[in-house]
Formats: structure tokens, sequence, C-alpha cells
């Protein structure tokens, strides 16, 4: 599932590299936590819909709005 995740944000051309290269922690049960800097409230939301998409059954989205890009 991690890797599913990854393979995704590293092709979604509309993300930064900091929303790429965020930490994508998988528990049992295809539970996923998201952490790390992103460039906007819509990185962050995109980067879960990834997540969602991939196929976790839960997200928790500890990614950080950053503005100092």
């Amino acid at each position: 599932l991690t890797a599913d995740i990854r393979q995704m944000l590293v092709k979604d051309d509309s993300l930064s590299n900091d929303a790429k290269n965020c930490k994508v922690i998988t528990t049992a049960g295809g539970k996923v936590t998201l952490r790390g800097p992103v460039a906007s409230q819509s990185e962050k939301d995109a980067v879960a819909a990834h997540a969602t998409k991939a196929g976790a059954t839960e997200v928790t989205n500890q990614l950080e709005v950053t503005t100092n890009h």
C-alpha cells in the first residue's frame, strides 16, 4: 500500500517535491498516516485523496501547510 501511494504521488505533476516526499506510514488493516510539509491545503487534500484511492481504509492526515517555499 505504501508503495502504491508513493507511486501515485510521484506521478502527480501538480504536487510539489515536499508533497511527493511526504512520509507515508502504513499499519495493519490499511490505516495510513501522512506526515510532512506541503505547499498548500489543496496539496494536503490531494495527497490524502491519493492514499484513499490507493486503498487506504483510514487516513490520518498530519501534513502541515507551510508558506516558506
